[in-house]
């Protein structure tokens, strides 16, 4: 079951009268905040709803005779759970989308096929020490009546509330989903530790303390051993990529599970205590995700940056989206490093309060809003290196090929995403003197602003000989002396500057001549014509141009790509137009840069990668991707 939407209000920080709304929820949900924000309260709630149904459950309740198992409890909420300790009534509306290979426990409910998301609604007269859990038909009416013995069940038909019989629909709806609601999620304690009896105050079902106990059982059974070995095989990998061991390898005997790991020329034998809680938890985690991997959970993580490094957390986070596809996760962080992993699959909630007021959920989906949850977290600009690494180029229409090229020519086990992994900055073609990089002086310093850095130069050759511009030479002997100070550190990175410089005249020489003739050839960019003197009556007129196959004419190195298809066009006569009618063709031509870079890229293939340095360009830049991002570009391991 997924979780779209969660209206919660009277519980702790939650007022009773607007409460929280969570909505635009995914399959990766951030939930960022300071100290006493109100993160923890939403997960402390939903927590207790799956632990007071289900430890109150007992026997077979999918029946005719208990369809009302869950339409009247008898419990007592403690004053302190409730909004400013008034006691006033706790009203939680969950929104559910119900998957269809989902599986049930007994009969397969129906409401779903009638509508897109279901409205589960858990309503606790706190004053009477009740509360029931209810199926709403049409996200506002209650299957069942509330809190009353025997109830009746809503008819559709009717509009009205009817005596039950068996074999009626919905009778048995409402226990089925919540029961399987209830079961999907997965709180996972923020204090992790495999040798733990129990929590201490039991607010999750997993702190690790049995997950020995379950990774032994499944080594020893039989009937799953082909199973167990592909378990061993990806949390090898996995732990390899995540903590940078070159070997690594799990045993499992009777009664614990140990690690073998190179250590100088020995391979030592280590065991969970021995390797740091860090590491432990990375295992638990993922031990317990593998196990369940077949099922559709909602988990719920609180800090899961506890003991981890920066790097080893957005690693985890890239496991967690690419390899568990059937759960979905909701996770409550302080850690501004998952910030910049946000993409189209994760949904970000700032959540604040201010003073005595109730918390605020507020879901971020704009720069603006991360640098609020920036503010947030008291962090400010100067302390953050803001992206993985930049790209500078010259122009829009630079960043459209490079994007497109990283894409097809990135080999790895990652989708590297702009904004996520790397990130690009315009720098303007002559405004390039105004950058420097370590700069002492007034310049804009490249490295200030990213740690990990590609400048992208158009060479402007006119022929082979011809010398850089003192703006580009100046750059590269800067990143030449910066890399080369590198080597004499064991610590630093030798290769997180690269200039690119390009081999042509500029980045469209990279395209091929075919290419870019079809697609200036086309109708979305061919020019038909162009304004003339008429030398009779001195006025302004049309007069039609065509573009002509390039017959002995070649696109070389050191054109200037718009100038060269100037030359290709000719007048209604079939005479080349003058060099001052090409000037205003190409003119015009050059105001299209980008669009003509969005088609080329269109109809880009492998194919188109053999002219000069394009190819190892692009693959030292997506090295350096995953280099400035952590990233192992060896495949460690498969899809679950």
């Amino acid at each position: 079951m997924i979780i779209k939407q969660i209206k919660l209000k009277g519980w702790r920080s939650f007022d009773s009268e607007d409460g929280v709304i969570i909505d635009n929820l995914k399959r990766i949900n951030l939930f960022i905040g300071p100290n006493n924000s109100g993160k923890s309260n939403l997960f402390k709630y939903l927590y207790y709803l799956k632990e007071k149904v289900l430890t109150n459950l007992t026997g077979d309740f999918f029946k005719y005779e208990t369809y009302d198992a869950l339409n009247d409890f008898v419990y007592e909420i403690p004053k302190r759970d409730t909004w400013a300790d008034m006691k006033e009534d706790i009203i939680c509306d969950i929104l559910i989308e119900v998957e269809q290979e989902e599986r049930w426990m007994k009969n397969e409910p129906t409401l779903h096929h009638e509508f897109n998301l279901l409205n589960l609604q858990s309503y606790h007269n706190v004053e009477g020490s009740k509360v029931s859990f209810s199926l709403m038909y049409d996200s506002k009416t209650p299957l069942l009546e509330r809190n009353t013995k025997k109830p009746k069940i809503y008819n559709p038909k009717s509009q009205g509330y009817t005596d039950i019989r068996a074999g009626m629909p919905y009778l048995t709806d409402t226990v089925e989903y919540w029961y399987k609601f209830l079961n999907s999620m997965v709180f996972i304690d923020p204090i992790r530790h495999h040798s733990r009896e129990t929590s201490e105050l039991k607010e999750s079902d997993y702190d690790g303390s049995n997950i020995v106990a379950k990774i032994i059982h499944l080594h020893n059974d039989k009937d799953k051993a082909t199973e167990f070995r592909e378990y061993k095989t990806l949390i090898e990998g996995w732990l390899k990529e995540l903590l940078g061991e070159s070997d690594l390898e799990i045993d499992v005997t009777q009664n614990e599970v140990r690690f073998f790991i190179n250590r100088g020329t020995y391979k030592i034998c280590a065991y969970l205590d021995q390797l740091g809680t860090g590491v432990s938890q990375l295992f638990m985690i993922l031990s317990f995700l593998y196990l369940y991997k077949d099922e559709s959970l909602n988990v719920f993580m609180e800090e899961p940056e506890s003991n981890l490094h920066p790097d080893a957390l957005v690693q985890l986070l890239e496991i967690i989206e690419s390899k568990f596809p059937r759960h979905n996760f909701f996770i409550s962080t302080h850690s501004s490093s998952l910030i910049d992993q946000i993409d189209e699959e994760w949904s970000v909630h700032q959540v604040y309060r201010k003073n005595n007021s109730p918390s605020v959920f507020l879901s971020c989906e704009s720069v603006i809003h991360k640098h609020g949850l920036l503010d947030d977290l008291g962090i400010r600009a100067s302390q953050l290196l803001q992206s993985n690494l930049i790209i500078w180029v010259e122009g829009p229409s630079d960043r459209v090929y490079i994007k497109k090229w990283i894409q097809d020519l990135n080999l790895g086990p990652y989708n590297l995403k702009e904004g996520k992994h790397y990130s690009f900055i315009m720098y303007g073609g002559s405004n390039l003197a105004n950058y420097d990089i370590l700069s002492l002086e007034d310049s804009i310093d490249m490295l200030h602003i990213g740690r990990y850095a590609v400048v992208v130069c158009d060479s402007d050759k006119n022929e082979q000989g011809s010398a850089l511009k003192g703006r580009v030479k100046y750059i590269s002997d800067k990143i030449d002396e910066i890399n080369q100070s590198r080597e004499q550190s064991p610590t630093l990175k030798q290769t997180s500057l690269k200039l690119w410089i390009t081999e042509g005249r500029e980045i469209e020489n990279y395209i091929p001549e075919e290419l870019l003739i079809s697609v200036l050839s086309s109708e979305d960019f061919v020019k038909k014509y162009i304004m003339v003197k008429d030398e009779n009556t001195g006025n302004r007129r049309k007069e039609n141009i065509y573009i002509q196959e390039a017959k002995g004419r070649n696109f070389n190195q050191f054109d200037s790509f718009d100038q060269y298809i100037s030359t290709l066009y000719i007048n209604e006569e079939g005479c080349a137009l003058t060099p001052e009618q090409q000037t205003r063709v190409a003119n015009n031509i050059s105001q299209d840069k980008n669009a003509i870079a969005i088609k080329i890229c269109e109809h880009w293939d492998i194919q188109h990668y053999s002219k000069f340095d394009i190819k190892e360009n692009i693959e030292e830049i997506i090295d350096l991707i995953y280099l400035a991002n952590g990233l192992s570009k060896q495949q460690t391991s498969t899809n679950v």
